[in-house]
């Protein structure tokens, strides 16, 4: 039982059980654009940030994602709607 209170105790389990009552996030159908820093083509990159920071607009969760990504210390991608400089 100790091992169960362990993991939903977790800073990434309570961020899964938001996306879980959200029941979609717009992030799973274009993950390819939440880690712009992958992009090599620095045109292509900020495409993928606009577009990913407009998704985050659109999410029911990004408060908890947001605060997920400063409680985990994120230092890539896009999370509740802010790049890792933003953060």
């Amino acid at each position: 039982m100790t091992n169960q209170r362990q993991l939903t105790d977790t800073k990434h389990f309570k961020l899964l059980v938001a996306i879980d009552r959200a029941k979609k996030v717009p992030c799973e159908d274009y993950p390819e654009f939440m880690f712009p820093e992958d992009i090599p083509d620095p045109d292509k990159r900020q495409a993928a940030v606009s577009l990913a920071k407009a998704l985050c607009q659109q999410c029911p969760i990004i408060e908890d994602c947001f605060t997920y990504a400063l409680e985990t210390g994120q230092a890539a991608g896009i999370w509740g709607g802010t790049e890792a400089h933003e953060r």
